[in-house]
């Protein structure tokens, strides 16, 4: 916690030296790794202590959960680098060995080659052979680590060597505490003149960090909110640099692991009256370009603004635009058969549409250079939806030698207010003959919608569920209620008849049992029927309240609207399973059911497709109006209180 705490105010002290004390704290930071093992090893030792670092030193959980930690990369490994832009000979491997290669100077201000070169420096040595000398590599030329024999001799932790027994540790012996910190203090000088013989890329603006004023912070209240907003945000945050991580790699290469595919769009491709309408986009475009720069011309000092007249005569919007974009493999090192065969794109999927190539448009036409851009560029690229990929060409034994992508273009929809989990697009037209990009879009509407929910409840805003979390009420006794053991005694009456499958005991449970439970997990591997019982549960559920004489009402909400469109049909077979049941032998159904359940409202609540027969679409202006209390059942996909 020390070390944290001392670290984030060496950066900030670093930062803004020589600034007046009132300016606003702010800086661009970055992390110099030399290889993600090293990050590993720090992320698993901070991960050991998360808890107490973060209660003990709030700005470092503040770093994290800041715009410029989405949106900009932070990290950076040397051995990748290296790699992509250098052409070192096979014996750079090692921290060590590259600093050395450059000329770096491992003897000073300690002879730390002499006194460190067991498993970091001996990675070259000589081998004489009948007379000869020849050069061979050992395993450290591939470590960069410290070894651990070293720290313990420092802390003088060793253990001696037994009675007539030689010193296997006798190489590490001579390391002090002081002399081990001065070797790390080195290391970081080498790390710094690696990294400073690599160039950057120029066209990269990163965001600057907002730092934390140290003098006035206070330790936060830990809660199970806070921890779910701290869930919510780191999980984004490892996502999102997940996303920006591949992205840095050139697209052919994206190409071949399938995350990316390389398209051109021609004009000659498109159906009746699109290339008309992306041009006519593009006109508007520049008419609102050239009113900007005749406004900026006049008024140097003011924000730009444009008449309702101006404005209607540059209104344009991609939304709804279907392109057709001819694949291509420019630069793959593959075909376009192969390629599509790895490509995980399907139909459906949100993509961000971006130009292959770009430049800075703040400089002189002149002066301007191609450059791939990065992956902040791309997180403000233009949104688009897969329809299809569709083969136009292919050869005698059915490879693909030529493909279409149909793609719908969207708007974002992001703004300020939704970063880092829904970023804003900066639209284009599309440019005939312009070779693009299409890659998984990292925008996050769903988790956007848990932050929200999180946030709120930080805020203290009322939840029963979390409510239930916090002080669990009591349990009960995993006892059913008496309409639910006679809908599972139907069940199982109609199983006898062979009419229907046999039930589990967790499922036997979850249907019949635990009537009055708050708050019931139940978990399983896929497919094992969790959607299906959950449908007869819900009944058994209905059947209770019935025979109780109370109203009743059943949301359920999925993750997604297929998973609860999933779930809707589980429970309309089953309703349509009592009603055949009712069929084959109503006097044993009367028995055991209850006749109204054939006839419960089954709702879907703002469905993306139209709900099947049977269900009523519930749309949102109706859920908000609605007061009926008669015995209903609900199904939502949508956060927050959704009732029919």
């Amino acid at each position: 916690m020390d070390w944290t705490r001392e670290l984030v105010h060496v950066v900030v002290d670093l930062a803004v030296s020589g600034r007046p004390c009132e300016s606003k704290k702010s800086a661009p930071i970055h992390v110099i790794f030399f290889n993600g093992y090293e990050q590993r090893l720090m992320l698993e030792a901070l991960g050991r202590n998360f808890p107490p670092i973060i209660h003990s030193t709030p700005p470092l959980y503040d770093f994290l959960t800041q715009l410029a930690a989405y949106d900009s990369p932070i990290a950076s490994y040397l051995d990748e680098e290296i790699r992509t832009f250098k052409n070192f000979p096979m014996t750079c491997q090692s921290l060590q060995s590259v600093a050395a290669y450059l000329k770096f100077d491992w003897n000073t201000p300690q002879p730390f080659r002499t006194v460190f070169k067991a498993r970091m420096f001996d990675y070259l040595a000589k081998l004489d052979i009948d007379g000869q000398s020849e050069w061979y590599t050992r395993r450290s030329r591939f470590s960069s680590s410290v070894p651990l024999e070293y720290a313990y001799a420092a802390w003088g932790q060793l253990p001696q060597p037994g009675p007539g027994k030689g010193d296997v540790f006798a190489e590490f012996r001579a390391v002090t505490k002081d002399l081990l910190i001065a070797f790390q203090v080195r290391r970081l000088e080498a790390l710094e003149h690696v990294a400073s013989s690599i160039q950057g890329n120029p066209n990269t603006q990163k965001t600057p960090f907002v730092l934390p004023d140290l003098a006035r912070y206070e330790d936060k209240a830990h809660d199970l909110a806070h921890a779910l907003h701290e869930f919510v945000t780191i999980e984004r945050l490892v996502a999102l640099n997940e996303w920006k991580r591949i992205r840095h790699g050139p697209p052919e290469r994206r190409v071949l692991m399938g995350e990316t595919l390389l398209v051109r769009y021609l004009e000659a491709d498109q159906n009746p009256g699109v290339a008309e309408q992306n041009r006519e986009n593009e006109r508007r475009r520049q008419k609102r370009e050239e009113y900007a720069a005749t406004f900026k011309a006049v008024n140097t000092d003011k924000q730009f603004r444009m008449s309702k007249e101006q404005s209607a005569e540059c209104r344009w919007s991609p939304e709804g635009l279907r392109v057709k974009l001819r694949l291509e493999r420019v630069g793959v090192d593959c075909d376009l058969h192969e390629a599509l065969l790895m490509s995980d794109l399907r139909n459906g999927d949100r993509l961000v549409l971006y130009p292959r190539w770009t430049v800075d448009e703040r400089l002189p036409v002149a002066e301007r250079k191609e450059f791939t851009p990065t992956p902040k560029q791309m997180l403000y690229g233009q949104r688009a939806e897969l329809i299809g990929l569709a083969a136009t060409a292919k050869d005698a034994s059915g490879r693909v030698m030529a493909a279409l992508a149909e793609v719908e273009l969207k708007e974002s929809h992001g703004n300020e207010a939704t970063r880092p989990f829904v970023f804003p697009a900066f639209n284009r037209p599309l440019v005939e003959g312009r070779l693009y990009t299409v890659d998984p879009c990292p925008n996050d509407w769903y988790g956007y919608w848990l932050a929200q929910v999180v946030n709120g409840l930080c805020d203290g805003q009322p939840s029963v569920l979390y409510d239930r979390l916090v002080t669990p009420p009591a349990p009960g006794d995993g006892a059913g209620l008496r309409g639910q053991q006679a809908f599972l005694a139907g069940l199982d009456a109609f199983h006898q008849a062979g009419h229907l499958h046999g039930l589990e005991i967790g499922k036997r449970e979850f249907i019949g049992g635990h009537g009055r439970t708050p708050v019931l997990l139940v978990q399983g591997p896929p497919g094992t029927g969790k959607s299906y019982s959950t449908a007869f549960a819900v009944f058994a559920r209905l059947q209770a309240a019935m025979k109780e004489d109370r109203p009743y009402r059943v949301l359920l909400s999925c993750k997604t609207h297929a998973a609860t469109d999933v779930l809707l049909k589980n429970v309309q077979e089953v309703q349509e399973a009592l009603r055949q049941f009712q069929t084959i032998n109503e006097k044993l159904f009367s028995k055991h059911f209850d006749g109204r359940l054939l006839d419960v409202p089954v709702y879907r609540v703002a469905p993306i497709e139209p709900p099947p027969t049977g269900v009523i679409h519930l749309e949102k202006d109706i859920e908000k109006t609605a007061t009926k209390t008669t015995t209903r059942t609900s199904f939502s996909s949508r956060p927050g209180p959704s009732w029919a």
